[in-house]
């Protein structure tokens, strides 16, 4: 989650367009951090070191619970992880086209990934570990683990440290890129900021905590049933960018109402007949769990489910009939989405 924030910011500052709003993220990156620093803290104090923490016994070793069962689990969990952060990949376009140069969206995103998300890795699985010690159970849930505090200054700083840090995670990864597929829409009727809002409205009402509340189903069913939506997409982009077009783009053509890029009706049915026909063979595996319109689907997703259809890279229209293009448009690798 904190990566995000971290690799946002990274690409802006490098820009160097505004030194306040970057110092704000700064602050409320590393705040996040070291939130995440106290509470693995917390976990090695009370659980006695890293000791009783890593020497924590599987559930796949022999004698327990899922002995033999690793890879039925690995790589379904593995496959929703990619897609956790396919997401990301495929909207990152909404934030590297500020970065003046290739090389620096390049740069920010291999220092605010990698990093990041190894540490606060280790933190889940340690602070994971180090509950069933002082607590006798499992709580993988952060929230859950906090109201477990006695120690009340610390529990209302803490949640309002989470509530700050789950804010500023969303509005970066789960409302930039809907909002602008929103107002791609109709940019003459909806703004940006109105976009924002019904972004809000739908991550409301299609109540994402249920999607949390059991592990399982988040993982082994929403993660890995838009993974195989989000897929092809990424692979159509790519064939489409680094293959059939060699990484050669008209720019001025993607802002012009009938360029080459319009395709048909704004619509590529190339790419969306490759789409239909990369996710056909997956749809068999979800009879399990249901029938296959149960399944929860996107096209664009954050980490908190919030969704979009991705609308600005097949359906571009009112945008392009000015033909002009912005200034601060530099075109790095992955800016256009156009199939």
């Amino acid at each position: 989650m904190v990566s995000e924030q971290i690799q946002q910011w990274i690409v802006e500052f490098i820009n160097a367009r505004n030194l306040q709003g970057d110092a704000a993220k700064a602050l409320l990156a590393l705040g996040t951090i070291a939130l995440g620093l106290l509470l693995l803290f917390w976990a090695y104090r009370s659980a006695g070191g890293f000791g009783p923490i890593l020497s924590q016994p599987s559930a796949f070793a022999p004698g327990q619970p899922k002995s033999g069962q690793f890879l039925l689990f690995f790589f379904p969990a593995l496959t929703g992880m990619i897609g956790f952060w396919a997401t990301l990949s495929l909207n990152i376009p909404d934030f590297s086209r500020y970065a003046v140069s290739q090389r620096d969206q390049i740069l920010g995103q291999a220092l605010g990934l990698p990093a990041t998300m190894a540490l606060y890795s280790f933190i889940g699985v340690a602070v994971t570990s180090a509950t069933t010690i002082i607590y006798g159970q499992t709580i993988w849930d952060p929230v859950d683990l906090l109201t477990r505090f006695n120690n009340r200054a610390v529990l209302i700083v803490a949640m309002i440290s989470l509530c700050i840090a789950t804010l500023a995670t969303n509005i970066a990864a789960n409302v930039v890129s809907p909002a602008n597929d929103f107002s791609h829409l109709s940019p003459r009727h909806i703004s940006f900021r109105m976009g924002g809002l019904i972004t809000g409205l739908i991550g409301v009402l299609m109540m994402p905590w249920k999607l949390v509340a059991d592990p399982n189903h988040y993982i082994f069913v929403w993660l890995i049933a838009y993974s195989a939506l989000l897929g092809p997409i990424g692979g159509i982009l790519i064939a489409d960018y680094f293959v059939y077009r060699r990484r050669k783009l008209n720019l001025p053509a993607l802002y012009q109402a009938n360029g080459e890029y319009r395709f048909t009706n704004g619509f590529s049915m190339v790419a969306l007949i490759a789409l239909v026909l990369a996710v056909l063979p997956s749809l068999p595996g979800y009879s399990r769990h249901g029938p296959v319109a149960r399944v929860p689907t996107a096209t664009r997703s954050g980490p908190c489910g919030h969704q979009a259809l991705s609308v600005d890279c097949l359906h571009i229209r009112e945008s392009r009939r000015n033909a002009q293009v912005p200034q601060d448009c530099t075109a790095p690798v992955l800016l256009v989405i156009s199939v």
